[in-house]
């Protein structure tokens, strides 16, 4: 089972190591997903505190995955820590304005899941966003155009403090193709 949880309402909140993968690019399969998913967004729901930590290597296509999936599942005292190691690190992701989430946190996954594209999605005041857990690519229509978030550097910061390059880059789309393990966040309009 992926992770420890404890469902009791004694707690404030739980940090969650190992969110969302095995180890850094190897995604949880489909059953472990839904499983910590699950358990996610009951804690959620109950207004618990959750830290989720997944360990990234370091990769876009990753770090965006887990940012994916902690948007997924977001609560109002949710939040992220994408760890490589033990140096002070800052990823430019972290500043995306897809906004905050609409509606109620959902009841369960399923409640996530559009069957048409076969991805789970969720709809935030300034955008989306998307998740493939499974095992085969999905193309999704978007049905208007969004601009999808594609972060350039990130990672340990510079001895010097300067991470000036670091930023977020916005293209323009009106579909995208999902890999197997892989997420988007895709905003309405580009900043």
């Amino acid at each position: 089972m992926p992770g420890s949880y404890f469902q009791g309402s004694a707690a404030d909140g739980v940090m969650i190591e190992g969110f969302a993968e095995w180890e850094a690019g190897t995604p949880f399969d489909l059953a472990d997903w839904q499983l910590q998913m699950e358990r996610i967004l009951g804690l959620a729901r109950l207004g618990k505190i959750l830290i989720l930590q997944p360990y990234t290597d370091g990769a876009v296509a990753d770090r965006i995955f887990l940012l994916s999936n902690y948007l997924l599942v977001k609560g109002a005292h949710s939040y992220i820590n994408l760890e490589t190691g033990l140096n002070p690190e800052w990823w430019p992701e972290y500043e995306i304005p897809i906004g905050t989430y609409i509606g109620a946190i959902p009841s369960n996954a399923a409640a996530l899941y559009d069957a048409a594209a076969g991805v789970y999605r969720r709809a935030y005041t300034n955008g989306l966003v998307l998740v493939n857990p499974g095992t085969t690519p999905r193309a999704v229509a978007l049905g208007g155009t969004y601009y999808l978030a594609t972060p350039v550097g990130g990672g340990d910061v510079p001895a010097d403090g300067d991470t000036s390059g670091w930023r977020v880059d916005y293209t323009a789309v009106t579909s995208i193709t999902l890999g197997p393990g892989r997420g988007a966040i895709l905003l309405s309009s580009q900043p």
